[in-house]
């Protein structure tokens, strides 16, 4: 991902690194709000990659806290079991009755920004990650609802 680290070099952002082939960047820049900040890592793709991706910003210290809090803890998860955080933009306004679980897949609690889910992986691998023809109709149910997929998560 050397494209993606230099439009972060060239905004000016420091101690830029990719992570894997994820699309993810830890990058140190001048204290500023998260909405500034992605907002300049999206102008910067878009002049230099000539397309912007949806950005989420979070600082080190509240990841850090994250993962201290163990938000997986009151739940009964299997050890063998992927746990995923997706990171939102904002708190989702729908009030949504959890934990839900479909396919093995279950998620498990909403907090601020971010939504926990955990899988067992199977033989097939993640049915969160390789769509199937009943996940495009859900899609489409999605929509009707009043909701959009970004990244793989549901949104308003």
């Amino acid at each position: 991902m050397p494209a993606l680290k230099a439009a972060f070099e060239a905004a000016g952002f420091t101690e830029v690194k990719t992570v894997l082939g994820s699309g993810n960047v830890v990058f140190s820049a001048r204290s500023t709000s998260e909405q500034a900040l992605q907002q300049k890592a999206e102008a910067a793709m878009e002049e230099r990659l000539g397309r912007a991706f949806f950005t989420i910003v979070r600082p080190i210290d509240q990841l850090r806290k994250l993962l201290v809090s163990d938000p997986y803890e009151r739940f009964k998860v299997d050890p063998q079991a992927k746990r995923i955080v997706t990171f939102l933009r904002g708190r989702p306004n729908a009030k949504i009755k959890l934990p839900v679980e479909m396919d093995g897949a279950r998620i498990l609690s909403m907090k601020d920004g971010e939504i926990f889910s955990a899988y067992l992986p199977t033989p097939k691998g993640s049915r969160l990650h390789e769509p199937d023809r009943e996940d495009v109709r859900q899609g489409a149910n999605d929509a009707h609802l009043g909701y959009r997929r970004e990244g793989g998560a549901l949104s308003r």
